[in-house]
């Protein structure tokens, strides 16, 4: 029987690395000057002071310090909401979870679950980021790996080549193994039956009980498998038959 032989892709490593560290330029910019923003309203009233001019005789003005307003407020409730979204969407790394099938963006208060087969598509983008869009979220992931955009981009494009190299023959092959393996277990069922039944006659009646369920269970999945397969799954399915 001649050997099936393994496509290149199949017996290549999925990849370089499991984790990928992260960089978010953008990010780390954000949170910075949201910071800032937020440490602003106090070096304005504490250290600066605020100059307010009288209104009365001698119209001179008066500099007030810890004088806190709605417009300071505001400023701060603002600039302190950002700065939490920031930090809550920080990213940390990106792992990627063979044995599932799926990448795991990893942000500081949550993770981003994207499987490997809703990968829509891979390309850098500007700064060193990457550009991911599947088809599980409304919107594509933008990420930054500190390997750098290319090797990413090389380590994906093998692991999606190493996949495609690992799929089965097709739903068709697929539920011909299964009528195969269904069959086998009828025709043991069947020896059972008869080896335990208290006569010749007796045996062949239980295990025609038993077996009819089990051949009409085979029947459906040979005839979904004849369906959405090719020639080759139908000769499969025949030769588990007989």
């Amino acid at each position: 029987m001649p050997e099936v032989s393994t496509p290149p892709s199949a017996r290549m490593p999925l990849a370089a690395a499991d984790t990928y560290s992260l960089c978010p330029v953008f990010t780390i910019l954000g949170v910075v000057f949201s910071g800032l923003m937020v440490l602003y309203p106090f070096y304005l009233l504490y250290v600066l002071g605020e100059a307010h001019k009288e209104v009365v005789a001698p119209f001179h003005c008066e500099t007030s310090y810890g004088v806190w307003r709605i417009i300071h407020v505001s400023h701060l409730l603002l600039w302190s909401a950002l700065l939490t979204l920031g930090v809550f969407c920080y990213p940390r790394r990106l792992e990627r979870d063979a044995e599932y099938g799926e990448y795991l963006y990893m942000l500081m208060g949550f993770t981003i679950t994207v499987p490997f087969d809703r990968i829509l598509d891979a390309r850098p983008s500007l700064f060193g980021y990457v550009r991911l869009s599947t088809s599980s979220l409304p919107f594509p992931l933008f990420f930054r790996p500190c390997v750098g955009a290319d090797v990413f981009l090389k380590d994906h494009s093998l692991l999606m080549e190493s996949l495609e190299g690992r799929k089965p023959g097709g739903y068709g092959a697929t539920l011909a193994a299964e009528a195969a393996q269904t069959v086998a277990v009828a025709a043991s069922v069947a020896a059972t039956a008869i080896a335990a039944g208290d006569s010749a006659s007796g045996g062949v009646a239980a295990a025609v009980a038993v077996v009819a369920p089990v051949v009409a269970t085979a029947a459906s999945v040979r005839l979904a498998a004849s369906d959405g397969s090719s020639g080759g799954t139908g000769e499969t399915v025949a030769a588990a038959q007989g």
